[in-house]
C-alpha cells in the first residue's frame, strides 16, 4: 500500500466564502426592512448561517488534519452560460478532491438504486421523504471542470488528461450536520464512496491516498496544481440583495424569488410552503416521478412526493 506522503500542515491558498459576503449584505439590508418582507429575509439569513456553519466544520477538520495538502475554499467557475460553485478543492499528494458541503437536516439513507431519502421530526411527527440527489449536482460540476480544463490543452495532453481524470480527481459530498446519521450500507459502491460525514473527511483523504501506488506529488508539485486550479476561479462581484430591491422601494410588496420573477406577475398563491424554511414548493419531474421541491434549492433540499 502506498504512502500518503508524510506529515505536514495544510496550506490554505484561498480562504473566504461568497456566502459570508452574501450574509453581510443581507444583514445590512435587514436593518432597513419593514414587516412586509422581514420574514423571507430572515429565512434566507438563517439558511445562509446554516450553510456557513457547515463549511466552517469542514475547515476545522482540514486545519486539524496535520496532513500535507493545499486547500481552496469556494471556487466559482464559469464556462459560457454554464457555471459551478465548488465549496472546497483539496489538493493532496495523489488525489485532488472536490468537496460539496451539505448541511442537511435529518438522517440520510441511500438505497440500492442510489435514491436519497431522509427521516426527520417535524411538529412531533416523523417524516420520511425523498430528496434530490447531491450526486447529480456533483456530476454536473465534474463534467464542467473536466470540459473547462480539457479545452485549454493540446490534443495529446487533452487525451491523457481525459483518460486519467477520474483516477486523479474525486468529487465528494460531505454531510456537515453533526446530528445527521448517514446510512449508505445498501447503496451502490460508486455512490457510497462519494458521500461521507464531515468527521470522516480526514480519514477518507488519508486512506484514499494510501490505496494509490503512484509516486506522490511533492509539496512544490501540489502548490503548482493548486495555483493552476485557482486560475479557473472567476471572482465576479454580485449583489445578493437584488431580489429584495423592489420590496425596499415599495414596502407594500414582498420580495420575489428568482422563479417568481421569471414566471411573471401571475403567481399562484396557493402553492404549498416548505416546512423547513418557509419558501414556496415547486412541482418538478424526477426519475421516480413528480415531486415537490423547495424553491430555495440547493440552500434547502426539502422534497416530498407529488
Amino acid at each position: 500500500m502506498g504512502s500518503y506522503g508524510g506529515r505536514g500542515e495544510p496550506v490554505f491558498l484561498k480562504e473566504g466564502s461568497a456566502a459570508e459576503e452574501q450574509l453581510l449584505q443581507l444583514e445590512a439590508l435587514l436593518e432597513k426592512t419593514g414587516e412586509a418582507y422581514r420574514e423571507p429575509l430572515e429565512r434566507d439569513i438563517r439558511m445562509l448561517k446554516a450553510g456557513i456553519a457547515g463549511e466552517r466544520q469542514i475547515l476545522f477538520e482540514l486545519r486539524s488534519s496535520h496532513l500535507p495538502m493545499y486547500v481552496l475554499h469556494d471556487l466559482f467557475i464559469r464556462d459560457g452560460e454554464l457555471s459551478a460553485q465548488i465549496d472546497f478543492v483539496v489538493i493532496t499528494p495523489k488525489i485532488t478532491f472536490f468537496l460539496e458541503c451539505k448541511n442537511l437536516f435529518g438522517d440520510i439513507h441511500i438505497d440500492a438504486d442510489g435514491g436519497f431519502t431522509r427521516t426527520m421530526c417535524y411538529d412531533g411527527k416523523t417524516l420520511r421523504e425523498g430528496i434530490y440527489s447531491p450526486i447529480t449536482q456533483n456530476e454536473r460540476h465534474m463534467e464542467l471542470v473536466k470540459a473547462w480544463n480539457a479545452k485549454r490543452m493540446g490534443m495529446l495532453k487533452r487525451a491523457i488528461y481525459l483518460k486519467s481524470f477520474h483516477y486523479l480527481n474525486r468529487f465528494v459530498v460531505v454531510l456537515a450536520n453533526p446530528k445527521s446519521v448517514l446510512n449508505a450500507a445498501g447503496a451502490p459502491e460508486d455512490i457510497r464512496k462519494q458521500v461521507i460525514r464531515a468527521d470522516q473527511l480526514v480519514r477518507y483523504i488519508k486512506e484514499s491516498n494510501q490505496r494509490r501506488w503512484q509516486t506522490p506529488l511533492s509539496k512544490k508539485g501540489m502548490e503548482i496544481v493548486a495555483h493552476r486550479i485557482l486560475e479557473w476561479h472567476s471572482d465576479e462581484p454580485h449583489d445578493y440583495t437584488w431580489k429584495y430591491r423592489e420590496a425596499v422601494l415599495n414596502r407594500e410588496k414582498k420580495p420575489l424569488s428568482f422563479e417568481d420573477r421569471r414566471r411573471g406577475p401571475a403567481i399562484e398563491q396557493a402553492e404549498p410552503k416548505c416546512p423547513e424554511c418557509g419558501a414556496r414548493l415547486v412541482k418538478k419531474a424526477g426519475r421516480f416521478g413528480p415531486f415537490w421541491g423547495c424553491s430555495r434549492y440547493p440552500q434547502c433540499g426539502y422534497t416530498r412526493k407529488g
